[in-house]
């Protein structure tokens, strides 16, 4: 899944970095704009069960200089003009961390 939002963000005329080392985290999907630093993580909820955790990092990143965009999802990818609002979000308003939730992801295990 981040291999195909890291392809997303390319074909929207983007440089990413995928895989980015930073700290102890390893982002899923950089991006260096201007002098904004954004995280794309996708979260599939199986792996994202522990809301503490992300929060957490969230928090660490923020005070780091980041920028979050987290994808929520099962397995479904959000739309291009998805992840676009979300990135001119960052650029125009500064908006430090935002959720897009697609309609499979799980907010708990059956």
């Amino acid at each position: 899944q981040q291999i195909f939002v890291f392809d997303t963000i390319k074909k929207l005329g983007y440089e990413p970095i995928l895989n980015y080392p930073e700290m102890s985290f390893s982002l899923d999907v950089a991006l260096f704009i201007d002098d904004f630093k954004i995280d794309i993580e996708y979260d599939g909820w199986y792996w994202h069960q522990n809301v503490q955790k992300d929060t957490i990092r969230n928090k660490i990143l923020i005070e780091n200089g980041w920028n979050i965009i987290r994808i929520h999802s099962g397995e479904k990818f959000p739309s291009n003009e998805d992840i676009l609002i979300s990135i001119n979000n960052v650029i125009n308003n500064n908006k430090k961390l935002q959720i897009i939730t697609l309609d499979d992801w799980k907010t708990q295990t059956n």
